[in-house]
Protein backbone atom coordinates (compact mmCIF):
# COMPACT_ATOMS: atom_id res chain seq x y z
CA UNK A 1 0.00 0.00 0.00
CA UNK A 2 1.33 3.56 -0.85
CA UNK A 3 2.22 5.76 2.11
CA UNK A 4 -0.69 8.25 3.03
CA UNK A 5 0.53 11.77 4.42
CA UNK A 6 -1.74 14.27 6.37
CA UNK A 7 -0.02 17.95 6.20
CA UNK A 8 -0.23 20.92 8.21
CA UNK A 9 -3.48 20.18 10.18
CA UNK A 10 -3.98 20.12 13.90
CA UNK A 11 -4.08 17.26 15.26
CA UNK A 12 -6.93 16.53 18.19
CA UNK A 13 -5.20 13.35 19.36
CA UNK A 14 -8.31 12.20 21.14
CA UNK A 15 -6.96 11.92 24.84
CA UNK A 16 -9.62 14.57 25.89
CA UNK A 17 -6.33 17.16 26.25
CA UNK A 18 -3.43 17.36 23.69
CA UNK A 19 -3.81 19.72 20.38
CA UNK A 20 -1.33 19.65 18.06
CA UNK A 21 -0.67 22.66 15.94
CA UNK A 22 0.49 22.04 12.56
CA UNK A 23 1.14 18.34 12.82
CA UNK A 24 1.85 15.89 10.19
CA UNK A 25 0.47 12.33 10.74
CA UNK A 26 2.11 9.80 8.01
CA UNK A 27 0.46 6.60 7.51
CA UNK A 28 2.18 3.49 6.32
CA UNK A 29 0.14 0.60 5.13
CA UNK A 30 -2.63 0.29 8.38
CA UNK A 31 -0.64 2.06 10.71
CA UNK A 32 0.36 5.47 12.27
CA UNK A 33 4.42 5.53 12.07
CA UNK A 34 5.12 9.25 12.47
CA UNK A 35 3.43 12.90 14.05
CA UNK A 36 6.04 15.18 12.56
CA UNK A 37 5.36 18.94 13.95
CA UNK A 38 5.66 22.10 11.84
CA UNK A 39 4.61 23.53 8.59
CA UNK A 40 5.82 20.89 5.69
CA UNK A 41 5.98 20.88 2.03
CA UNK A 42 2.88 19.77 -0.06
CA UNK A 43 5.27 16.24 -0.99
CA UNK A 44 5.07 12.66 0.52
CA UNK A 45 8.04 10.70 0.03
CA UNK A 46 7.63 7.32 -2.86
CA UNK A 47 4.98 9.08 -4.15
CA UNK A 48 2.79 8.37 -1.85
CA UNK A 49 -0.54 10.41 -1.33
CA UNK A 50 -0.79 13.58 0.11
CA UNK A 51 -3.65 15.20 2.10
CA UNK A 52 -3.41 18.88 2.43
CA UNK A 53 -5.64 19.43 6.05
CA UNK A 54 -4.74 23.39 6.22
CA UNK A 55 -7.37 24.62 8.34
CA UNK A 56 -8.72 21.55 9.44
CA UNK A 57 -8.66 19.25 12.48
CA UNK A 58 -6.93 15.36 12.42
CA UNK A 59 -9.07 13.29 14.70
CA UNK A 60 -9.49 9.66 15.12
CA UNK A 61 -12.14 8.01 13.87
CA UNK A 62 -15.57 8.42 15.78
CA UNK A 63 -16.34 4.99 17.59
CA UNK A 64 -19.81 4.71 18.01
CA UNK A 65 -21.08 2.05 20.62
CA UNK A 66 -24.77 2.25 20.51
CA UNK A 67 -26.18 2.16 16.61
CA UNK A 68 -29.32 0.09 15.38
CA UNK A 69 -30.56 -0.60 12.07
CA UNK A 70 -26.90 -1.14 10.55
CA UNK A 71 -26.86 -5.39 10.25
CA UNK A 72 -29.35 -7.77 9.43
CA UNK A 73 -31.60 -9.85 11.96
CA UNK A 74 -34.29 -8.59 14.00
CA UNK A 75 -34.84 -4.93 14.97
CA UNK A 76 -34.62 -3.64 18.89
CA UNK A 77 -35.00 -4.99 21.83
CA UNK A 78 -38.57 -6.58 20.50
CA UNK A 79 -37.38 -7.96 17.65
CA UNK A 80 -38.77 -5.86 14.64
CA UNK A 81 -38.49 -7.26 11.01
CA UNK A 82 -35.31 -6.87 9.87
CA UNK A 83 -34.57 -3.82 7.61
CA UNK A 84 -33.58 -4.86 3.74
CA UNK A 85 -30.05 -4.95 3.00
CA UNK A 86 -29.67 -1.84 0.94
CA UNK A 87 -31.17 0.27 3.84
CA UNK A 88 -28.91 -1.36 6.09
CA UNK A 89 -26.09 -0.49 3.78
CA UNK A 90 -27.40 3.25 3.30
CA UNK A 91 -27.45 3.35 7.35
CA UNK A 92 -23.67 2.75 7.04
CA UNK A 93 -23.13 4.72 4.44
CA UNK A 94 -24.51 8.14 6.84
CA UNK A 95 -22.76 6.80 9.77
CA UNK A 96 -19.38 6.84 7.85
CA UNK A 97 -19.84 10.09 6.03
CA UNK A 98 -20.26 11.59 9.66
CA UNK A 99 -16.90 10.62 10.54
CA UNK A 100 -17.53 7.16 11.88
CA UNK A 101 -14.89 4.53 11.49
CA UNK A 102 -16.26 1.68 13.85
CA UNK A 103 -19.43 1.14 14.74
CA UNK A 104 -21.20 -1.44 17.26
CA UNK A 105 -24.61 -2.92 16.58
CA UNK A 106 -27.17 -2.81 19.59
CA UNK A 107 -29.41 -5.23 17.75
CA UNK A 108 -28.12 -7.93 19.89
CA UNK A 109 -30.87 -10.60 18.30
CA UNK A 110 -28.96 -10.88 14.90
CA UNK A 111 -26.76 -13.94 14.60
CA UNK A 112 -22.87 -13.79 13.83
CA UNK A 113 -23.81 -14.50 9.61
CA UNK A 114 -26.29 -11.57 10.22
CA UNK A 115 -23.77 -8.99 11.15
CA UNK A 116 -20.58 -10.87 9.23
CA UNK A 117 -22.55 -10.78 5.92
CA UNK A 118 -23.04 -6.83 6.05
CA UNK A 119 -19.74 -6.43 7.60
CA UNK A 120 -17.98 -8.10 4.54
CA UNK A 121 -19.34 -5.14 2.24
CA UNK A 122 -18.41 -2.19 4.17
CA UNK A 123 -15.66 0.01 5.35
CA UNK A 124 -16.91 0.37 8.73
CA UNK A 125 -15.46 -1.82 11.42
CA UNK A 126 -18.98 -3.70 12.42
CA UNK A 127 -18.64 -5.15 15.58
CA UNK A 128 -22.16 -7.40 17.32
CA UNK A 129 -23.37 -7.53 20.70
CA UNK A 130 -26.05 -10.35 22.11
CA UNK A 131 -29.47 -10.36 23.58
CA UNK A 132 -29.12 -14.00 23.13
CA UNK A 133 -31.00 -14.83 27.07
CA UNK A 134 -33.94 -16.47 28.42
CA UNK A 135 -35.70 -13.49 29.53
CA UNK A 136 -34.79 -11.10 26.75
CA UNK A 137 -36.39 -13.63 24.50
CA UNK A 138 -39.71 -13.29 26.20
CA UNK A 139 -39.74 -9.55 26.51
CA UNK A 140 -38.95 -9.84 22.51
CA UNK A 141 -41.99 -12.13 22.35
CA UNK A 142 -44.24 -10.22 24.42
CA UNK A 143 -43.51 -6.58 22.31
CA UNK A 144 -43.67 -7.95 18.92
CA UNK A 145 -41.02 -11.15 17.83
CA UNK A 146 -42.05 -11.00 14.81
CA UNK A 147 -38.53 -10.78 13.31
CA UNK A 148 -37.77 -13.90 15.60
CA UNK A 149 -36.79 -17.29 13.36
CA UNK A 150 -35.33 -20.23 14.83
CA UNK A 151 -32.17 -19.34 14.13
CA UNK A 152 -32.04 -16.58 16.28
CA UNK A 153 -34.07 -18.94 19.12
CA UNK A 154 -31.53 -21.41 18.70
CA UNK A 155 -28.63 -19.04 19.25
CA UNK A 156 -26.99 -18.50 22.51
CA UNK A 157 -24.87 -15.48 24.36
CA UNK A 158 -22.21 -17.85 24.88
CA UNK A 159 -21.95 -18.82 21.43
CA UNK A 160 -22.20 -14.91 20.52
CA UNK A 161 -19.38 -13.85 22.87
CA UNK A 162 -17.30 -17.03 21.45
CA UNK A 163 -17.86 -16.06 17.96
CA UNK A 164 -16.88 -12.53 18.55
CA UNK A 165 -19.46 -10.25 20.14
CA UNK A 166 -18.10 -7.41 22.29
CA UNK A 167 -21.11 -6.48 24.21
CA UNK A 168 -24.00 -7.23 25.56
CA UNK A 169 -26.73 -5.29 24.08
CA UNK A 170 -29.03 -3.24 23.88
CA UNK A 171 -30.82 -4.73 26.98
CA UNK A 172 -33.68 -3.08 27.06
CA UNK A 173 -34.87 -0.80 24.22
CA UNK A 174 -37.78 2.08 23.74
CA UNK A 175 -39.55 -1.05 22.08
CA UNK A 176 -39.83 -3.17 25.77
CA UNK A 177 -39.87 -0.33 27.92
CA UNK A 178 -42.05 2.06 26.78
CA UNK A 179 -39.68 4.55 25.22
CA UNK A 180 -39.05 6.32 21.69
CA UNK A 181 -39.94 3.22 19.44
CA UNK A 182 -43.57 2.95 21.30
CA UNK A 183 -43.40 6.72 20.14
CA UNK A 184 -42.54 6.69 16.24
CA UNK A 185 -43.23 2.90 15.71
CA UNK A 186 -46.00 0.73 18.01
CA UNK A 187 -48.34 3.84 18.77
CA UNK A 188 -48.66 5.72 16.01
CA UNK A 189 -49.11 2.40 13.72
CA UNK A 190 -52.10 0.95 16.17
CA UNK A 191 -53.71 4.95 15.88
CA UNK A 192 -53.34 4.28 12.36
CA UNK A 193 -55.13 0.94 12.18
CA UNK A 194 -57.46 2.13 14.69
CA UNK A 195 -58.35 5.76 13.29
CA UNK A 196 -56.81 5.83 9.86
CA UNK A 197 -55.06 8.88 10.97
CA UNK A 198 -51.51 9.66 11.48
CA UNK A 199 -49.86 10.66 14.81
CA UNK A 200 -46.51 12.32 14.64
CA UNK A 201 -43.60 10.92 16.93
CA UNK A 202 -43.92 13.71 19.60
CA UNK A 203 -47.25 13.82 20.00
CA UNK A 204 -47.34 10.28 20.44
CA UNK A 205 -44.87 10.55 23.31
CA UNK A 206 -47.44 13.41 24.79
CA UNK A 207 -49.94 10.72 24.50
CA UNK A 208 -47.95 7.82 26.09
CA UNK A 209 -46.88 9.97 28.83
CA UNK A 210 -50.91 11.34 29.65
CA UNK A 211 -51.78 7.37 29.85
CA UNK A 212 -48.80 6.18 31.74
CA UNK A 213 -46.67 9.02 32.81
CA UNK A 214 -42.82 8.92 32.32
CA UNK A 215 -42.30 5.82 34.35
CA UNK A 216 -44.88 3.70 32.16
CA UNK A 217 -47.16 3.03 35.21
CA UNK A 218 -51.57 2.52 34.95
CA UNK A 219 -51.77 4.35 38.25
CA UNK A 220 -50.66 7.82 36.19
CA UNK A 221 -53.44 7.72 33.78
CA UNK A 222 -54.63 11.22 33.49
CA UNK A 223 -58.39 11.95 31.58
CA UNK A 224 -57.95 14.98 31.25
CA UNK A 225 -54.53 15.08 29.98
CA UNK A 226 -55.06 12.25 27.33
CA UNK A 227 -58.55 14.14 26.21
CA UNK A 228 -56.08 17.14 25.88
CA UNK A 229 -53.86 15.39 23.33
CA UNK A 230 -56.80 13.86 21.53
CA UNK A 231 -58.06 17.28 21.02
CA UNK A 232 -54.58 18.87 19.73
CA UNK A 233 -54.67 16.21 17.02
CA UNK A 234 -57.81 15.82 15.81
CA UNK A 235 -58.86 12.57 17.56
CA UNK A 236 -61.69 13.02 19.79
CA UNK A 237 -64.26 12.68 17.38
CA UNK A 238 -62.80 8.87 17.34
CA UNK A 239 -61.14 7.64 20.40
CA UNK A 240 -62.28 8.59 24.04
CA UNK A 241 -60.01 8.63 26.67
CA UNK A 242 -60.56 5.52 28.38
CA UNK A 243 -60.26 3.73 24.37
CA UNK A 244 -57.08 5.67 24.27
CA UNK A 245 -55.84 4.61 27.61
CA UNK A 246 -56.34 0.58 26.93
CA UNK A 247 -54.80 1.04 23.36
CA UNK A 248 -51.59 2.38 24.68
CA UNK A 249 -51.35 0.28 27.89
CA UNK A 250 -52.49 -2.78 25.61
CA UNK A 251 -49.04 -1.95 23.23
CA UNK A 252 -46.63 -0.35 25.98
CA UNK A 253 -46.60 -2.38 28.95
CA UNK A 254 -46.61 -6.44 28.03
CA UNK A 255 -42.93 -6.32 27.63
CA UNK A 256 -42.00 -4.58 30.52
CA UNK A 257 -41.63 -6.94 33.10
CA UNK A 258 -40.11 -9.31 31.30
CA UNK A 259 -37.28 -6.52 29.94
CA UNK A 260 -36.52 -5.44 33.23
CA UNK A 261 -36.17 -9.32 34.03
CA UNK A 262 -33.89 -9.37 31.19
CA UNK A 263 -31.90 -6.11 32.07
CA UNK A 264 -31.20 -8.33 35.82
CA UNK A 265 -30.45 -12.03 33.67
CA UNK A 266 -27.90 -9.92 31.17
CA UNK A 267 -26.33 -8.00 34.34
CA UNK A 268 -25.20 -11.29 35.79
CA UNK A 269 -24.23 -12.63 32.85
CA UNK A 270 -21.87 -9.58 31.90
CA UNK A 271 -19.88 -10.58 35.04
CA UNK A 272 -19.68 -14.02 34.35
CA UNK A 273 -17.92 -13.46 30.91
CA UNK A 274 -15.77 -9.85 32.07
CA UNK A 275 -17.90 -7.93 28.71
CA UNK A 276 -19.78 -4.79 28.86
CA UNK A 277 -23.22 -4.69 29.21
CA UNK A 278 -25.15 -1.62 27.04
CA UNK A 279 -28.08 -0.99 28.56
CA UNK A 280 -30.92 1.27 28.04
CA UNK A 281 -31.51 3.69 30.70
CA UNK A 282 -34.82 5.36 31.50
CA UNK A 283 -37.38 6.24 33.99
CA UNK A 284 -39.27 2.67 33.76
CA UNK A 285 -35.57 1.07 34.10
CA UNK A 286 -33.90 3.38 36.71
CA UNK A 287 -34.63 1.42 40.15
CA UNK A 288 -33.37 -1.78 38.36
CA UNK A 289 -30.55 -0.24 36.92
CA UNK A 290 -29.44 0.94 39.95
CA UNK A 291 -29.80 -1.87 41.21
CA UNK A 292 -27.40 -3.60 39.32
CA UNK A 293 -24.58 -1.06 39.63
CA UNK A 294 -25.60 -1.22 43.81
CA UNK A 295 -24.36 -5.09 42.93
CA UNK A 296 -21.03 -4.36 41.38
CA UNK A 297 -21.04 -4.25 37.63
CA UNK A 298 -18.52 -1.00 38.33
CA UNK A 299 -17.67 -0.03 35.01
CA UNK A 300 -19.21 -3.16 32.88
CA UNK A 301 -22.61 -1.09 33.06
CA UNK A 302 -22.64 1.15 30.52
CA UNK A 303 -26.03 3.56 31.24
CA UNK A 304 -27.12 4.13 27.56
CA UNK A 305 -28.47 7.62 26.75
CA UNK A 306 -28.77 8.59 29.96
CA UNK A 307 -30.49 11.67 28.45
CA UNK A 308 -34.08 9.61 27.99
CA UNK A 309 -36.59 11.66 27.08
CA UNK A 310 -38.51 9.96 30.00
CA UNK A 311 -36.32 11.73 32.51
CA UNK A 312 -36.48 15.65 33.86
CA UNK A 313 -33.65 17.91 33.65
CA UNK A 314 -32.54 17.62 37.23
CA UNK A 315 -33.35 13.76 37.13
CA UNK A 316 -30.99 13.26 34.43
CA UNK A 317 -28.05 14.66 36.00
CA UNK A 318 -28.53 13.53 39.28
CA UNK A 319 -28.98 9.82 38.17
CA UNK A 320 -25.99 9.95 36.25
CA UNK A 321 -23.78 11.05 39.08
CA UNK A 322 -25.97 8.24 41.35
CA UNK A 323 -24.33 5.84 38.65
CA UNK A 324 -21.14 7.42 38.25
CA UNK A 325 -20.45 6.89 42.21
CA UNK A 326 -20.95 3.16 41.90
CA UNK A 327 -18.50 3.16 38.80
CA UNK A 328 -21.12 2.89 35.80
CA UNK A 329 -20.38 4.82 32.51
CA UNK A 330 -22.66 6.96 31.74
CA UNK A 331 -23.53 7.30 27.72
CA UNK A 332 -25.73 10.43 26.38
CA UNK A 333 -26.74 9.98 22.32
CA UNK A 334 -28.09 12.80 19.89
CA UNK A 335 -31.07 10.97 18.88
CA UNK A 336 -33.04 13.37 16.56
CA UNK A 337 -33.45 16.21 18.67
CA UNK A 338 -31.71 18.75 16.25
CA UNK A 339 -33.80 18.04 13.02
CA UNK A 340 -36.40 17.46 15.36
CA UNK A 341 -35.72 20.68 16.76
CA UNK A 342 -36.83 19.86 19.80
CA UNK A 343 -35.67 22.11 22.61
CA UNK A 344 -36.11 19.96 25.66
CA UNK A 345 -33.82 16.88 24.17
CA UNK A 346 -31.29 19.64 23.65
CA UNK A 347 -30.68 21.41 26.46
CA UNK A 348 -30.94 17.70 28.05
CA UNK A 349 -27.89 17.15 25.99
CA UNK A 350 -25.87 20.57 27.02
CA UNK A 351 -26.59 20.06 30.69
CA UNK A 352 -25.38 17.19 30.90
CA UNK A 353 -22.01 17.85 28.89
CA UNK A 354 -22.01 21.50 30.80
CA UNK A 355 -22.16 19.43 34.20
CA UNK A 356 -19.38 17.06 33.36
CA UNK A 357 -21.29 14.07 33.98
CA UNK A 358 -21.09 12.09 30.28
CA UNK A 359 -18.03 9.94 29.71
CA UNK A 360 -19.10 8.73 26.12
CA UNK A 361 -21.52 10.11 23.08
CA UNK A 362 -23.68 7.68 20.35
CA UNK A 363 -26.69 8.26 18.12
CA UNK A 364 -28.99 5.12 18.88
CA UNK A 365 -31.28 5.12 16.40
CA UNK A 366 -33.87 8.04 16.09
CA UNK A 367 -36.26 6.37 13.74
CA UNK A 368 -33.06 6.25 11.41
CA UNK A 369 -32.96 10.23 11.83
CA UNK A 370 -30.70 10.40 14.24
CA UNK A 371 -28.42 13.94 14.63
CA UNK A 372 -24.66 13.38 14.26
CA UNK A 373 -22.73 12.72 17.17
CA UNK A 374 -20.28 16.09 15.65
CA UNK A 375 -22.90 18.28 15.36
CA UNK A 376 -24.12 18.04 18.83
CA UNK A 377 -20.71 18.41 20.21
CA UNK A 378 -19.96 21.48 17.93
CA UNK A 379 -23.78 22.84 19.02
CA UNK A 380 -22.13 22.42 22.68
CA UNK A 381 -19.00 23.24 22.30
CA UNK A 382 -20.50 26.55 21.34
CA UNK A 383 -22.67 27.01 23.96
CA UNK A 384 -19.55 26.46 26.19
CA UNK A 385 -20.57 23.14 27.53
CA UNK A 386 -16.83 21.70 27.10
CA UNK A 387 -13.92 22.24 25.09
CA UNK A 388 -12.51 20.62 21.81
CA UNK A 389 -10.31 17.77 23.39
CA UNK A 390 -12.80 16.95 25.95
CA UNK A 391 -15.77 16.42 22.99
CA UNK A 392 -13.33 14.12 20.73
CA UNK A 393 -12.54 11.99 23.66
CA UNK A 394 -16.26 11.56 23.94
CA UNK A 395 -16.35 9.99 21.09
CA UNK A 396 -13.04 8.46 20.37
CA UNK A 397 -11.11 7.37 22.95
CA UNK A 398 -13.37 7.05 25.59
CA UNK A 399 -15.47 4.51 23.79
CA UNK A 400 -12.46 2.47 23.14
CA UNK A 401 -11.84 2.41 27.04
CA UNK A 402 -15.68 1.60 27.67
CA UNK A 403 -15.95 -1.11 25.20
CA UNK A 404 -12.33 -2.90 24.96
CA UNK A 405 -12.65 -4.94 22.35
CA UNK A 406 -14.81 -3.32 20.19
CA UNK A 407 -12.18 -0.81 18.59
CA UNK A 408 -8.71 -2.00 19.76
CA UNK A 409 -5.93 -0.11 18.87
CA UNK A 410 -7.79 2.83 17.77
CA UNK A 411 -9.47 6.03 19.31
CA UNK A 412 -6.18 7.79 19.48
CA UNK A 413 -3.73 9.57 16.94
CA UNK A 414 -0.50 8.54 17.64
CA UNK A 415 2.56 6.19 16.67
CA UNK A 416 1.72 2.73 15.89
CA UNK A 417 -2.29 2.87 16.22
CA UNK A 418 -4.47 2.14 13.72
CA UNK A 419 -4.93 4.72 10.82
CA UNK A 420 -8.79 4.98 11.56
CA UNK A 421 -9.02 8.76 11.20
CA UNK A 422 -11.13 11.67 10.40
CA UNK A 423 -10.70 15.42 9.06
CA UNK A 424 -13.08 17.65 10.05
CA UNK A 425 -13.17 21.87 9.28
CA UNK A 426 -11.92 23.82 12.01
CA UNK A 427 -14.42 26.47 11.98
CA UNK A 428 -17.24 23.61 11.85
CA UNK A 429 -16.43 20.08 13.17
CA UNK A 430 -19.53 18.72 11.96
CA UNK A 431 -18.34 19.08 8.44
CA UNK A 432 -16.10 15.76 7.62
CA UNK A 433 -13.83 16.61 4.65
CA UNK A 434 -12.32 12.76 4.73
CA UNK A 435 -12.33 9.54 6.58
CA UNK A 436 -9.72 7.30 6.50
CA UNK A 437 -10.12 3.28 7.93
CA UNK A 438 -7.05 1.33 7.98
CA UNK A 439 -4.90 3.76 5.83
CA UNK A 440 -6.99 4.14 3.02
CA UNK A 441 -9.72 6.54 2.23
CA UNK A 442 -13.28 6.22 2.73
CA UNK A 443 -14.64 9.55 2.15
CA UNK A 444 -12.96 12.02 0.44
CA UNK A 445 -14.39 16.09 -0.12
CA UNK A 446 -17.37 14.89 2.02
CA UNK A 447 -18.32 12.08 -0.43
CA UNK A 448 -17.71 8.45 -0.41
CA UNK A 449 -14.53 7.60 -2.06
CA UNK A 450 -15.40 3.66 -2.21
CA UNK A 451 -17.68 1.23 -0.36
CA UNK A 452 -14.91 -1.63 0.70
CA UNK A 453 -16.10 -5.04 2.92
CA UNK A 454 -13.79 -6.58 5.10
CA UNK A 455 -11.78 -8.79 2.50
CA UNK A 456 -10.77 -5.87 0.03
CA UNK A 457 -9.79 -3.86 3.16
CA UNK A 458 -8.13 -6.57 4.90
CA UNK A 459 -8.28 -5.64 8.50
CA UNK A 460 -11.15 -6.40 10.04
Amino acid sequence: MERLVILNGDVVTGDGKTVLKNTGVIVQDHTIVDLVPGQLELAAPNGGKVIDATNKYVIPGLINHHAHGISLGPLFSSCVNPLPQDQVLKNLNKHLLQGTTTILSLDGFATVDEVQSIARLHSILLRMATSHTPWNFKAAEAGDGSGLKVVHRQTSAQEMIAAGAVAFGEIGSGATLGGGVQEYLYIPAAIKKKTGRELPERQARALKTAVLGRYMQPSAYDPVQTARVLKENHLDDCLTPEETRDLVSAIVLPPISAALQGLKEAGEMAKQFGIPLIVHNSAPSKEVILEMAQRGLGRLLIAGHSNHTTFDLGEAVSFARQLKEHGAVIDISTFGSFQANDSEEMEMQFLMLREGVVETVSTDYGGGAHDPMLVVLEKAIARHCLDLPTAIALVTNNVAHAVPLLAPNRGIVAEGKEADLAIIDKEHISQVDTVIIGGRIAVEHGQLAKVLGEEAMGKH
